[in-house]
């Protein structure tokens, strides 16, 4: 923390470029996880059919899971409220060398990229993270810590790090 702080002090550039090592450090390395989580259900095709049973036999029909899915859907979303970081870059993003002070078409078109490319980034990884930590780690592995002092299950809260046990 004092590290970061001095580095703070030093400059917001410098912190940032720091930052942005820091992340895409953390993002190979989820996206390795990603990738062996799909090799492992390639391998596995039947972990999907048992998904699709258990579903079925928990929910009915689809439009129960549909009506589920759209409840449960903002807590999804939070995972893509990293994208308030991008919004935090988008006063260093470079304009064109032509760019006029009323309308910087450069900035913007700049800004429209970053923007569309971190919501692809974190859309895909929430979508393939969703994907295969309920596929590959069992139901009673999520369970929360119950009333009586049970203890949370082993994924809980910590699903990527489960799977890299």
């Amino acid at each position: 923390m004092v590290l970061l702080g001095a580095v703070f002090l030093k400059g917001f550039k410098e912190a940032i470029g720091i930052a942005v090592i820091l992340v895409a450090l953390y993002l190979a390395l989820n996206l390795i996880v990603v990738l062996i989580g799909i090799e492992q259900i390639a391998a596995h095709p039947h972990v999907f059919a048992n998904w699709k049973t258990a579903l079925f036999a928990e929910h009915g029909s689809p439009l129960a899971m549909i009506g589920l899915s759209l409840l449960l859907f903002p807590k999804l979303a939070l995972g893509l409220s990293g994208f308030e970081t991008g919004v935090s870059m988008m006063p260093l993003v470079k304009g064109a060398p032509d760019d006029q002070e009323p309308r910087p078409v450069g900035k913007i078109r700049h800004t429209h990229r970053l923007l569309l490319t971190t919501a692809l980034v974190m859309s895909l990884l929430l979508l393939s993270t969703a994907l295969i930590t309920t596929l590959l780690i069992p139901a009673d592995a999520f369970r929360s810590a119950g009333p009586n002092g049970e203890p949370a299950g082993p994924a809980n809260g910590r699903a990527l790090a489960y799977l890299v046990q």
